[in-house]
């Protein structure tokens, strides 16, 4: 089974690609302001995406996230949180009503919301932090955020139903208990000896995996129980041995996703390989197919049958001035089915 690409119009770097929690309904949104919102229907075992929505923002649209409510939020590059409202094509004000910057202020990126997330069993709270360190805890029904605090550079987040994780700048990991959200709980050094990329947890939620730019991923565990943290382990991947000389092409992880039914990881990389792994044995079972460019997101649908991976280069990552013109390749996103023994451990 291979790669189908998404029909898109020429859009700028991907910010966010997300598929629903519930149907197939996939949401893909970018810097230059578009919002583009797909059904992804298998008809006969074959993908056939259809747009569905499309809108464009005057901000940047940085992140983007499902609740499991249907409703649907994105974050802006001035920092602001808002619905989606699809009926109407246009978003809503911002939720927190606390914007950082006005939409024309477009001069740094910092306040921008590099990450949106739900925590699962709580349909009104999203977890919303900045390229400064800014966190936030929103309650999307009071349109109030419940919790604020500033650490430092966050490069990666996710939650469970216990803890938001956070990644972060010298390799430190802070992670916060959701019922008490004054101070974070546990605050340690990964596994890593470079920058994080990635964070993603466990499906059954007792840790989580990370990725840096040396194409390594760290296992580790939240107890902190000795006998359990020595369980923690790393290992490398997305390298390629060069023939002529011997030596290994590093690239970068750059994102992770897990299949829950069978407890594998997904990797994605700077080298336009996905790759799947019995992470518990440490061990690759397959690594698909290239495609053209740098893997800069991944996501699994709700029901672990297809996949989608985008491609888009980082450069505004490093840029200090939005409004100057990168010059970078365009951005494309492909849909891959999940099938058979190809998925499953080996």
């Amino acid at each position: 089974m291979s790669y189908i690409p998404l029909p898109t119009p020429q859009i700028d770097q991907i910010a966010s690609i997300k598929f629903s929690p519930l149907d197939d309904q996939l949401l893909l949104s970018s810097f230059d302001g578009s919002v583009l919102l797909y059904r992804c229907q298998t008809p006969g075992g074959q993908i056939v995406p259809k747009l569905m929505s499309k809108f464009h923002t005057d901000a940047a649209v940085t992140s983007s996230v499902f609740l499991p409510s249907r409703s649907t939020f994105v974050g802006l590059l001035d920092g602001t949180v808002r619905q989606i409202d699809f009926e109407n094509m246009k978003l809503t004000s911002p939720i927190d009503g606390d914007p950082k910057t006005t939409i024309n202020d477009t001069s740094s990126i910092s306040q921008a919301l590099n990450h949106l997330a739900a925590v699962p069993g709580q349909d009104s709270l999203v977890i919303a932090s900045t390229y400064a360190g800014n966190l936030k805890y929103l309650d999307v029904r009071t349109h109030r955020p419940v919790f604020q605090h500033k650490t430092s550079k966050i490069f990666a987040l996710d939650t469970t139903a216990r803890y938001v994780t956070l990644g972060q700048a010298s390799q430190l990991v802070q992670i916060y208990d959701v019922r008490k959200w004054n101070l974070p709980c546990q605050t340690r050094t990964s596994g890593l000896k470079y920058q994080i990329t990635a964070l993603r947890n466990f499906p059954s939620g007792e840790g989580y995996v990370l990725s840096s730019l040396d194409g390594r991923v760290s296992v580790e565990y939240y107890d902190e129980l000795p006998e359990v943290q020595q369980l923690k382990f790393a290992f490398k991947c997305h390298r390629h041995k060069d023939k002529l000389s011997g030596t290994d092409s590093v690239y970068p992880v750059t994102t992770l996703r897990f299949h829950k039914q069978t407890n594998t990881l997904f990797t994605g990389g700077a080298d336009g390989h996905v790759c799947l792994w019995d992470w518990q044995r440490r061990k690759r079972t397959k690594q698909f197919v290239a495609v053209d460019g740098a893997i800069s997101h991944m996501d699994i649908n709700h029901d672990e049958s297809m996949l989608v991976v985008g491609t888009t280069d980082d450069l505004y990552l490093r840029a200090r001035d939005y409004n100057v013109d990168v010059d970078s390749k365009r951005s494309m996103v492909h849909l891959r089915r999940l099938e058979g023994r190809e998925w499953t451990k080996r």
